[in-house]
């Protein structure tokens, strides 16, 4: 099982776990918003809300600027005063901007809560639904994708046949910008095919250079490398090397 987990998680099986992890955490906010939902219809009152001014902040990131905005809001809920910043949306601060009073939800028990747009808070709840279910989905496939890999990989490590093949090429991958950090060995499998190492460090990979023997194992006419699989006790070549023609 640690050998399935490993080779999942360096097939790229972290990012179902992630999205899984997310699915749960909007999950949580979900139902969170189902609740307050909820709570409006049943205890929220409309009171006459002051808006006393609207603006906008804006952050700088490398990624570009992104605008916030807020208004200034002033009411009363059962005798209580409240004058507090909330935040809104870009219609909203259109809407707000044009208008001094406004008729707004408040919860009673708590008068801190408030829809500045009536149904808001339902409507939020609908959506996180939504994308916890589209993560969730996503979370599924690709868990099931590399978790099928992971398991192929790890049956070819004890029922696979061993055999040497040779290294055709040192192949870089990653990086856009800069020099490559990783690469990949790549191999003729069974199929006739090009196979490829799991991802590497290049400075790893200068040990087999192309032209190199290097040792696999061949399961269901696919290829793994004995060193991506943790070799096996007791290896013995049953198959005689297939040298590259081209």
């Amino acid at each position: 099982m640690r050998l399935w987990f490993g080779l999942f998680w360096r097939l790229g099986g972290w990012g179902a776990l992630l999205l899984g992890l997310i699915c749960l955490g909007v999950t949580w906010f979900s139902v969170h918003d189902y609740q307050l939902a909820a709570r409006f219809d049943r205890e929220a009152v409309l009171v006459p809300v002051t808006i006393e001014r609207v603006w906008e902040t804006q952050t700088h990131t490398s990624k570009g600027t992104k605008t916030y905005y807020h208004a200034q809001l002033d009411y009363a809920v059962g005798g209580q005063h409240l004058n507090r910043e909330e935040p809104i949306d870009y219609d909203e601060y259109q809407r707000f901007a044009s208008t001094s009073l406004v008729q707004m939800r408040v919860l009673q028990g708590d008068p801190t809560q408030v829809e500045t747009t009536t149904g808001e808070t339902l409507g939020t709840a609908r959506f996180a639904q939504v994308t916890a279910l589209i993560c969730g989905l996503l979370a599924l496939g690709l868990g099931w994708y590399f978790g099928k890999d992971a398991a192929q990989m790890a049956l070819a490590r004890r029922l696979g046949r061993a055999q040497q093949m040779t290294v055709i090429d040192v192949r870089s991958i990653g990086r856009k910008r800069g020099p490559p950090v990783k690469g990949q060995l790549v191999w003729i499998g069974p199929t006739g095919d090009e196979a490829l190492s799991l991802p590497h460090p290049l400075t790893e990979l200068t040990r087999w250079p192309k032209g190199s023997k290097i040792e696999v194992f061949i399961y269901k006419n696919r290829s793994f490398w004995a060193e991506d699989l943790g070799g096996r006790a007791g290896l013995t070549h049953d198959i005689p090397d297939v040298p590259h023609r081209g």
